[in-house]
């Protein structure tokens, strides 16, 4: 009996040192196994990043195109011309003024209807004298003005000084009260400067190309932020706080903040 239980103790010792290795083996399968899917799923993320980034900038130069385009118009040329004039007169409640606006405002608003928010028409020296939506930015100056801070100003300044269209950041702008983008280019007749075309972006357009998450699953989603001083300001609807109305900010640390430059 004692030979027996002496075996079968060997036995046991015996079969638990045999399996050691499987288990060394099964755990080291496990782990690659998970890498090989963290690397695939990683790898997917990539990929749908890199479409997303694509159709972002894909949308965003249609408009940049749209602006170029629009900035040739004979008719907006002359407006300019007309416009300018007027209210260099400080004459904005004359019969001149309102024809040249109301002949404008039936060109642009149908214009507006492509993805815009608002069209402006700024003087070389940075006077808005025209805008569809007529809010409190029209009339004042951006490079010494109430809004010399702003997106809209910052454009139209690069486009005077430098040429070309320039596009602003998101941020928030106060006249409209939500966050907002601007492009800006010349209007050039003849070689000659006569002011600054400006299209304000229409931010819910922009959120749907955003916010299209088709093959990101139930929990995926893209969202439109900003980094500053240290933070993302996130500005587009987050997917699982929708209560959320305002700009939510949240800090970054410093490792994280330099991967995101």
């Amino acid at each position: 009996m004692q030979f027996r239980s002496i075996s079968l103790r060997v036995f046991f010792w015996m079969l638990v040192i045999s399996m050691l290795p499987l288990v060394a083996m099964s755990e080291v399968f496990i782990r690659e196994f998970e890498k090989q899917v963290y690397q695939s799923e990683f790898s997917y993320l990539e990929r749908m990043s890199d479409k997303k980034y694509d159709q972002i900038n894909d949308y965003f130069d249609e408009r940049i195109a749209d602006i170029e385009i629009l900035a040739k118009s004979p008719l907006l040329a002359n407006t300019m011309v007309e416009i300018r004039a007027v209210f260099d007169a400080e004459n904005l409640q004359s019969s001149e003024y309102m024809k040249a606006d109301n002949t404008l405002r039936e060109y642009a608003t149908s214009f507006l209807d492509s993805g815009y928010y608002d069209l402006f028409l700024i003087s070389p020296e940075g006077d808005i004298v025209f805008t569809v939506v007529h809010e409190t930015d029209f009339a004042t100056n951006l490079y010494d003005g109430l809004y010399k801070n702003t997106g809209l100003a910052e454009v139209s300044r690069k486009s005077v000084m430098r040429g070309g269209t320039h596009v602003s950041t998101f941020e928030y702008y106060q006249p409209s009260n939500e966050s907002a983008a601007f492009l800006a280019t010349q209007i050039v007749r003849d070689n000659e400067v006569l002011g600054i075309l400006a299209l304000q972006i229409d931010i819910d357009r922009v959120f749907e190309v955003v916010m299209d998450n088709v093959g990101l699953g139930i929990t995926g989603e893209t969202v439109v932020a900003r980094q500053i001083e240290g933070a993302m300001d996130f500005i587009s609807p987050l997917k699982f706080a929708d209560d959320i109305t305002d700009n939510l900010q949240i800090s970054l640390d410093t490792q994280f903040a330099v991967a995101m430059q």
